[in-house]
């Protein structure tokens, strides 16, 4: 009788620990992807738009084939997940990228590190699919398929505008930084006044003080450029959520975006919730931070 009982209580225990294994993948698997909020915009009726900062990686680097880690993984995979359950549970009904115009569906054949909307299509059951480094919208895209609409909301010229204004503040910033950390010790400073000179067209005997001050003056005109060419891109961006019917919109943006385009949701009436996925980096939002503190002193 013993023994018998003994093997019961072993089957039951047994049991309990393969119902207790099961619970708990049930459980991480349905484990909701927080995302911080840290901003929202002062309408709180209508069209509800989650607007989720992306550190992206550059979209002519090729992540297919390759093996390397990148340090955008856990943002991307983070609001890829976030989107995935999302749209799942039917709560969000449209995506708007950026990095491309149009909308991605069938026949789009725009190229994001590599990838396609083809090419992940074809990977979409595999293992690892989640972090596939690559547009997340177009990823979303081809998961979901006619569950979501997604739309490119960008404007192609001013994003080559954007890129090229931003490479040449960080060259004036590295400038403006030699000018100040070397004021006082002219013979080391001479090569980047020289330098500065001949990107200006100035003579080379240019006295230093007025070179440097030919460098503020630059800066804040490039500054202001790169928020021109910013906001008529965010502007692409308002106007696709104006053109489309949604409950609620996701825009996957970069954190240089988000403050114009807050500021432009809030104009046009939406409500919005601005989140910030783990492994976002505002490496970008403090380079422009970094621009306008020069210009102030």
């Amino acid at each position: 009788m013993i023994w018998l009982l003994s093997i019961l209580l072993a089957f039951n225990l047994a049991e309990a620990q393969t119902k207790k294994k099961k619970s708990k993948k049930r459980s991480r698997a349905v484990a909701q992807v927080n995302l911080t909020k840290v901003g929202s915009c002062s309408a709180t009726t209508g069209k509800k738009v989650l607007l989720i900062k992306q550190w992206d990686l550059l979209k002519t680097t090729s992540t297919k084939g390759f093996k390397e880690k990148y340090a955008q993984e856990r943002n991307l995979t983070a609001i890829y997940k976030k989107l995935d359950q999302d749209v799942k549970a039917g709560k969000v009904q449209l995506i708007v990228a950026e990095g491309c115009e149009g909308e991605i569906k069938g026949d789009f054949d725009t190229t994001f590190n590599g990838w396609d909307l083809a090419a992940l299509q074809d990977q979409v059951t595999r293992k690892g699919f989640d972090k596939i480094i690559t547009s997340v919208p177009l990823k979303i895209k081809a998961k979901h398929g006619d569950k979501v609409r997604v739309h490119c909301g960008d404007d192609l010229k001013q994003i080559q505008e954007s890129n090229r204004l931003l490479s040449n503040l960080r060259g004036w910033t590295g400038y403006w930084s030699k000018f100040e950390e070397l004021k006082n010790r002219p013979d080391e400073l001479k090569p980047f006044a020289d330098s500065a000179a001949a990107l200006l067209k100035v003579p080379a005997t240019t006295p230093a003080k007025e070179l440097g001050e030919m460098v503020k003056k630059t800066l804040k005109a490039e500054v202001a450029a790169l928020n021109e060419s910013m906001s008529k891109r965010d502007d692409a961006f308002i106007k696709i959520l104006n053109e489309q019917e949604f409950e609620t919109a996701a825009v996957v943006v970069g954190g240089l975006h988000t403050a114009d385009l807050k500021s432009k949701l809030e104009q046009a009436q939406l409500p919005c919730d601005v989140l910030e996925p783990p492994g976002y980096t505002r490496e970008e939002e403090n380079l422009i931070q970094d621009f306008q503190n020069i210009l102030k002193k």
